[in-house]
């Protein structure tokens, strides 16, 4: 992706991408580790985006993701983007691409606003807790009109097992 496509100067693109690529694909090998091979790729390829543009930025950026995935002009699509990996084999129809295009693109917009509690941005348990429920939920569940309130009670239920420290570990004398 071209620096001048997300309005940043070369520099600081070549940072903030290296930081989301790092990112992104260590959420795919902790959701691969953690949580075995995931169902929907789709799905795990939010997750990446988010955990990678949040770390990057902050917050989650909609515009990014959009872009990265060829939807930056939605409802028209830009052939080459990392949405078409997602078609299938067979692939989906045309009608059915369009359809997925609007999960997805709902399901950023979704998550920009998520991001835009500030949980992410202040604590670092809150990053993990959110991408953790995240795993959690469909696209079509990131898609809904209360995809905030859903993603709440995802949060909530793995809240106790998120951002706790391991128990210690005493070392037996030999």
């Amino acid at each position: 992706m071209p620096a001048d496509c997300l309005g940043l100067d070369a520099g600081s693109w070549k940072r903030l991408s290296l930081t989301i690529r790092i990112e992104h694909e260590s959420m795919h090998y902790f959701t691969r580790r953690v949580f075995g091979s995931m169902k929907n790729r789709l799905l795990d390829e939010l997750i990446a985006d988010y955990a990678g543009i949040v770390r990057a930025t902050g917050r989650f950026r909609a515009d990014w993701a959009l872009r990265f995935l060829g939807l930056e002009s939605y409802p028209d699509y830009r052939s080459g983007g990392r949405l078409e990996h997602y078609r299938g084999d067979p692939p989906l129809s045309d009608g059915a691409f369009r359809v997925l295009q609007r999960l997805v693109t709902r399901a950023v917009e979704n998550l920009e606003a998520w991001s835009a509690t500030g949980d992410d941005a202040t604590r670092p348990d809150g990053h993990i807790r959110t991408v953790v429920a995240m795993t959690r939920l469909t696209v079509e569940d990131l898609a809904a009109a209360d995809a905030a309130r859903r993603l709440r009670a995802a949060a909530r239920a793995v809240a106790p097992h998120v951002g706790r420290a391991p128990r210690p570990v005493h070392a037996r004398p030999l």
